[in-house]
């Protein structure tokens, strides 16, 4: 909901420390509808190609990760029924970086 009230805007800030280089920053919708049904989530993903530059010396770890290994059909997150009374959603996909 929360991208909805910001007029579908999401900010972030790229860390200050972030090594030079060339990334994919993505994010995606997930339409969950459908989700109460395994393969029934539907995802809109976004990929932007970023070049960081300047002295910063801090590395992702592990390189980075396939978006095809983020999460499976029978996940938490994806494969859900948000009719069912939710009242908080479980985020799919491994842990965000910080």
């Amino acid at each position: 909901m929360t991208f909805i009230h910001n007029d579908f805007k999401w900010t972030f800030q790229v860390p200050y420390d972030l090594k030079a280089g060339e990334y994919v920053l993505r994010h995606e919708i997930l339409a969950l509808h459908g989700g109460w049904d395994t393969n029934g989530a539907q995802a809109y993903p976004q990929c932007i190609n970023l070049r960081v530059t300047g002295s910063g010396n801090t590395e992702i770890k592990g390189g980075g990760r396939s978006p095809a290994t983020f999460y499976g059909a029978e996940d938490l997150g994806i494969h859900i029924n948000v009719y069912s009374g939710l009242t908080q959603y479980p985020f799919p996909g491994p842990a965000l970086w910080r």
